[in-house]
């Protein structure tokens, strides 16, 4: 099973970083809105940096486009997704905890 599906789909290591970064993003999302509630547009516009995360030796500043003249409406929209597949979220962040503590992480 594991053999054809890897024939079939060529997983590189570019895929396999996608997937992390996305599983990052995600993630810090997720945590980042579980406190966003304080604030009335779900974010502080006078400190619009979320997190740093570190990659590879250095590090990535995620903070909230106050450019985009739609922000406020993008980030309710993004809020009420990540709040609407909560469950599902949860089901796989349970599992790839699991595999990760597996692998010794």
């Amino acid at each position: 099973m594991i053999r054809s599906f890897l024939s079939q789909d060529r997983i590189t290591v570019y895929t396999i970083l996608k997937g992390f970064l996305r599983c990052n993003f995600i993630c810090r999302s997720y945590l980042y809105f579980q406190n966003a509630y304080r604030y009335p547009k779900l974010y502080d516009p006078d400190n619009p940096m979320i997190d740093r995360v570190g990659l590879q030796g250095d590090a990535m500043t995620i903070e909230v486009c106050k450019e985009n003249p739609m922000i406020d409406e993008d980030i309710q929209l993004f809020s009420q997704a990540l709040s609407q597949d909560g469950e599902i979220i949860g089901e796989r962040l349970s599992v790839l905890s699991h595999l990760l503590k597996e692998a010794g992480y």
